[in-house]
């Protein structure tokens, strides 16, 4: 797919075909600047010759010829681009016929130095492209293949994006503990574990597309980072009962309310050390959850000494007052906690937090 769409774009160096000559005709050439001719007025001297016109085929890319390598040579071919064709003229006086060849050489050399220059620059540009079409193409599918994993299931009423019939699966709902159904009757609503884990492999695979084009993600804020993953999500599914599935929050967050709490909270913070975790986690505590809220934090680390920032995460989580437990989670750049409510130990948040590294 790559080469087939580099292949639109590739820049073809001309390639020369058999040079073929017009019949010669007779004109006029003003030998002015030559003192043998010179005219006592010093005007133009208009004296007989012979005009010859090669036009030599070739197959490529005609904006080569007009354009200027680098380095730039120090005689450019002369000649002119009209219809595929390279047109030289050559003008000579009758008695000058041995030196006609000499000339034909002479643009030969000058116009197979400028190709080679050329050659050189769209060799470095088509190598490029090819590379960047790639690039481009893995960004893109790294995005639809997470986008399928998220599915039509959030453990909330969902219907497909595009309004078409699809498979819609109720909120499950958790028998609440024996004191609470006893005294409240109140039901709890959980985001299923299966579903949670969708939503942050689709987060996940974004390390493809951040990695691959640190350049987009360099000058950006927490907020623009956040809309990102917030399009990225509801570019799937549509909530039914919210409008949109994943919502804003604040400044940096994405949430998932059903019936006036978070099922989901996501949060984005660049990293600006050890401090951030905390505040984000004080952050997280301060939102109406179910007893079995999911989350995620989103870290962006600028930092050259990336590996100095992955070891500083899972301490400075362990050390916050509301850390419960580690839970099992694979990844190199991603943790998993229990943590707590502090008003009610038996309201947690299932919290997994993704480091992303945002070279300069």
């Amino acid at each position: 797919m790559a080469e087939t769409l580099a292949a639109e774009y590739i820049v073809q160096i001309p390639v020369l075909e058999q040079p073929l000559a017009q019949e010669p005709c007779t004109t006029r050439v003003d030998m002015g600047h030559d003192i043998s001719y010179s005219s006592i007025d010093g005007g133009p001297a208009w004296v007989p010759a012979v005009k010859i016109v090669i036009n030599t085929p070739f197959d490529g890319c005609e904006q080569i010829l007009t354009c200027s390598p680098n380095p730039l040579p120090a005689e450019r071919p002369k000649g002119d681009v009209i219809d595929q064709a390279i047109r030289i003229s050559f003008e000579y006086l009758p008695n000058e016929e041995h030196e006609v060849g000499d000339l034909i050489e002479h643009q030969k050399r000058l116009l197979s130095r400028f190709l080679e220059l050329s050659a050189r620059e769209t060799d470095d540009f088509n190598a490029k492209l090819r590379q960047d079409v790639r690039e481009r193409i893995l960004e893109r599918q790294a995005l639809v293949g997470a986008g399928n994993q998220l599915l039509s299931v959030l453990g909330i009423p969902l219907r497909r994006h595009d309004g078409k019939s699809g498979l819609v699966i109720p909120v499950k709902r958790r028998p609440s503990p024996v004191g609470d159904t006893a005294t409240t009757g109140s039901a709890e609503y959980q985001l299923e574990p299966h579903e949670y884990d969708h939503i942050i492999g689709l987060c996940m695979h974004m390390s493809l597309a951040v990695e691959r084009s640190p350049s987009t993600f360099a000058k950006m804020g927490e907020e623009d980072i956040r809309n990102i993953f917030l399009v990225m999500l509801n570019s799937h599914y549509e909530g039914m009962a919210t409008g949109e599935t994943f919502n804003m929050g604040g400044k940096t967050d994405i949430l998932v309310r059903y019936e006036g709490r978070n099922a989901f909270i996501g949060e984005c913070k660049i990293w600006h050390g050890a401090k951030e975790i905390p505040n984000a986690i004080g952050q997280l505590l301060d939102y109406t959850c179910w007893r079995d809220t999911k989350a995620a934090l989103l870290i962006f680390a600028r930092n050259k000494d990336f590996s100095n920032v992955v070891e500083q995460i899972p301490e400075a989580v362990r050390k916050h007052t509301a850390y419960v437990r580690d839970e099992p989670f694979e990844g190199e750049t991603a943790w998993r906690f229990r943590i707590s409510q502090p008003d009610d130990p038996n309201r947690t948040i299932l919290l997994t937090v993704l480091a992303y590294h945002i070279p300069d």
